[in-house]
């Protein structure tokens, strides 16, 4: 490796660490519009970075993560029939360019994190969303152990980390899930 591919590398991985800020900020947010607007400058960033490491497939997928990410903010985009339609549109267009880009299996598992991210955004809220996340992240794991990307390694289990410990915050204020075990729920209904 030459010193251009060197600091060529250099910037790739940079980039990727920025985003990465941007995601572990987003996974912390408390309201859906923070959990977006962070989301979608992570989305942005990590585009640039997967290009520059070369995954057109990665590099697609966070594009349209941006459109979803800002569709994910409008409430008018959430109620009657476009939630349907915008999903089905990103699920369509995440598939398309897995056609045409795709060339190992984890840019596969990127592809997959796509379509159904594309009706998380769009159909879940806060602790659901967030564990929807915790499942996508795992599958874009792949990709970043493929290419390895170290931004995005050290993002996802972090990423996944964060994002359990704000389900498990959130559902104990708010009863929503509990991850202590039945045993917990048990002795909360005997009382």
């Amino acid at each position: 490796m030459n010193i251009t591919e060197f600091s060529y590398q250099v910037i790739a991985q940079g980039i990727g660490f920025i985003a990465m800020i941007f995601g572990w900020r987003a996974c912390t947010q408390d309201s859906r519009s923070g959990f977006m607007r962070n989301n979608m400058l992570a989305s942005l960033l990590t585009a640039i970075h997967l290009g520059l490491m070369g995954s057109m497939a990665g590099m697609a997928n966070q594009l349209i993560n941006m459109g979803r990410f800002t569709a994910g903010q409008s409430r008018r985009c959430r109620t009657g029939a476009r939630p349907l339609i915008l999903a089905t549109g990103f699920s369509l267009i995440a598939l398309l360019q897995g056609i045409l880009w795709a060339q190992h299996w984890s840019e596969w598992c990127a592809v997959g994190a796509g379509v159904f991210s594309s009706f998380a955004v769009l159909y879940l809220a806060q602790n659901k969303l967030k564990l929807a996340f915790v499942l996508t992240n795992l599958m874009n794991l792949s990709l970043s152990l493929y290419l390895l990307s170290w931004s995005g390694m050290i993002y996802q289990v972090v990423a996944i980390g964060l994002l359990l410990k704000q389900i498990h915050l959130e559902g104990d204020v708010e009863g929503e899930i509990n991850l202590e075990g039945s045993d917990a729920g048990m002795e909360a209904s005997k009382a």
